[in-house]
């Protein structure tokens, strides 16, 4: 008769072996009997202690076999959307997107891992990792697969890739993403033989409104901008920005006259001021335009050939845009080449100082004059500024350059002031040190190393640096806190309105010499209508360009208060401007010819 079964024996050896003598193998027995109920109850425990831990695993847990499920745990059932009673015996393919059931059938057999695609019981699709393991179970294989779902991990690398391609400010295609685009077009225009526009946009005056009013509201003018692009703009233009204050956009379907179009509306955005909290901010903007595959048959080629005509049209000081042409490019050749020399001249002390005497009409004496720059150059001999100066404005030499004429200046003068004690003198200040925000400071200084008393120097401005009124306020206020007059340049030529004068820290205006030229012309009413309008305000006048003995008699009759021009003296070097003074202390001046 048979018995149930009580007890387990678990036996265990240890067999040493023994070889003539010696042991080699110690044999050692140990037999345990345990009662079978409490090996249940063990194994029972082990197995609640198992299953606790894979409930409470953040992974979700599915055991298949035969295309369906088996077992799932909590965090499945969370994952897919379904309690357990419905995941049991479900297909599994019910739970994968297409193609990836078949990337984890051709499993081989070793721990496998995937990203898949899985569907919840909603019909929603989200990525998730899986980590399949198969194993052997009552004679046949279950598979066991471990879900993670990884949709956090895959925005975070949608955009890092996204960053790595775009522009963290205006999320415009980067530089990388630009290249790529245009790469694009122009096979696509190849194939059905179009053409393809690239245009170099450049925002004019940025760097303004960021020294004076911080980088926020300069990255608030820009995003004002390219938002006002963007809806000038249909599904043939794609915008990228370059760098800073510089963009490009890709007219794909192309034709000139399209581009044209497009660049007029592009363009036509700085015709009115920027507001941002309240300020009204201006810029121009500068377009250059290629077209594929008139100019270039690549990326490179084309943003270079469009940079170039870009660059062409910032001699202007009004929003325009310009087409690529090949003598551009041998102008722009001769820049680099005057860029290289320029900076060798001021390493070599080629530059020299002339002086244009200004005099007073009411008595013929010399109250100033005005420090004028020219290139001594060891080969072509002496260059007008209007040669160069352009040139050392574009590519930033103009800031080193002003700096030694300022100091000059302010060194030479201090010499005269021996002899000549009411002298002063007037130097033309670049827009570049105008919106540097380190210019007041370093002009402090420039007075304190030279010695020369700051009344005595005057910083000529024109009436374009001084088109937002309340910013060139701000500048000039703490220019007149270190002692120095102002003088606004070429008035008359600009875009200054009456009405803002008044509030200008100015001390003098200098009429154009156009107006002078037409005294007899049309124009004759209005020199003296600004003459009357300085002295309305409180400030002196000088007429520019005088170059007769009739436009100096005029301006005397109408009361202008100063004049210079070749008249009374061309700019002359220091040693001849000297020799000049001389001259005017012995009375020797055509003036009193006028009296």
């Amino acid at each position: 008769m048979s018995k149930e079964i009580e007890y387990i024996l678990w036996m265990s050896f240890l067999v040493f072996l023994v070889f003539e003598g010696m042991y080699l193998l110690a044999i050692y027995a140990r037999v345990e009997r345990k009662s079978l109920e409490k090996y249940k109850r063990e194994l029972e425990a082990s197995e609640n202690r198992f299953k606790r831990l894979v409930e409470m695993t953040m992974e979700g847990i599915i055991v298949h076999a035969h295309g369906k499920v088996m077992e799932a745990n909590r965090a499945a059932c969370q994952l897919l959307g379904y309690v357990e009673s419905e995941l049991i015996h479900l297909p599994i393919g019910d739970l994968m997107v297409a193609g990836s059931l078949e990337k984890m059938e051709h499993d081989d057999g070793q721990e496998e891992r995937y990203e898949v695609q899985l569907r919840r019981k909603d019909g929603t699709v989200f990525p998730a990792e899986i980590v399949q393991h198969k194993y052997d179970y009552d004679g046949g294989k279950v598979n066991v697969i471990v879900i993670c779902d990884i949709t956090e991990r895959k925005k975070s690398e949608e955009r890092m890739r996204y960053m790595a391609t775009h522009d963290d400010l205006t999320g415009l295609p980067n530089k990388e993403a630009i290249h790529h685009a245009i790469t694009k077009n122009i096979k696509e225009a190849s194939s059905r033989h179009e053409e393809v526009a690239i245009m170099f946009l450049e925002i004019s005056g940025m760097k303004t409104i960021n020294d004076f009013y911080g980088y926020a509201v300069g990255d608030q003018v820009l995003l004002q901008i390219v938002t006002e692009w963007k809806k000038r703009s249909d599904e043939n233009v794609l915008l990228g920005r370059w760098s800073g204050n510089e963009f490009i956009a890709i007219l794909s379907k192309s034709t000139k006259e399209k581009a044209e179009m497009v660049a007029k509306q592009f363009s036509e955005i700085a015709d009115e001021p920027i507001v941002v909290d309240g300020l009204e901010l201006y810029v121009t903007i500068k377009i250059g335009i290629s077209l594929y595959p008139k100019d270039g048959m690549d990326s490179k080629t084309l943003i270079r050939k469009a940079d170039i005509a870009r660059y062409r049209s910032r001699k202007k000081v009004v929003s325009e845009f310009l087409f690529f042409e090949e003598p551009m490019a041998h102008v722009l050749h001769e820049k680099i080449a005057m860029e290289r020399e320029l900076r060798r001249a001021l390493e070599k002390g080629e530059f020299e100082l002339y002086y244009q005497p200004q005099i007073r009409l009411d008595s013929g004496t010399v109250t100033g004059m005005e420090a004028l720059i020219r290139w001594n150059h060891p080969e072509k001999g002496i260059i007008s500024p209007y040669t160069f100066i352009p040139v050392a404005e574009q590519t930033g030499i103009i800031i080193p350059i002003n700096e030694w004429v300022i100091r000059t200046a302010c060194q030479q003068t201090k010499q005269l002031l021996e002899y000549f004690p009411n002298l002063s003198v007037s130097v033309n200040l670049s827009p570049y040190e105008f919106e540097n925000r380190r210019f007041v400071d370093k002009l402090a200084r420039l007075l304190e190393e030279t010695g020369l008393p700051p009344h005595h120097l005057d910083l000529e401005i024109t009436e374009r640096m001084a088109m937002d009124t309340e910013q060139a306020i701000a500048i000039l206020t703490k220019l007149k806190a270190i002692g120095v007059t102002i003088s606004m340049d070429d008035f008359g030529t600009g875009y200054s309105s009456l009405s803002y004068l008044t509030d200008l820290p100015i001390d003098r205006l200098k009429i154009d010499r156009s107006f002078v030229r037409n005294i007899q012309g049309k124009k004759d009413a209005i020199l003296p209508a600004i003459i009357r309008l300085g002295h309305n305000i409180g400030v002196k006048v000088l007429a520019e360009g005088v170059e007769t003995k009739t436009e100096a008699a005029y301006l005397r009759d109408k009361r202008c208060d100063e004049a210079q021009g070749y008249y009374f003296a061309p700019p002359l070097p220091y040693e001849a401007f000297l020799n000049f003074l001389r001259r005017q202390q012995r009375n020797e001046l055509r003036i009193q010819e006028m009296k």
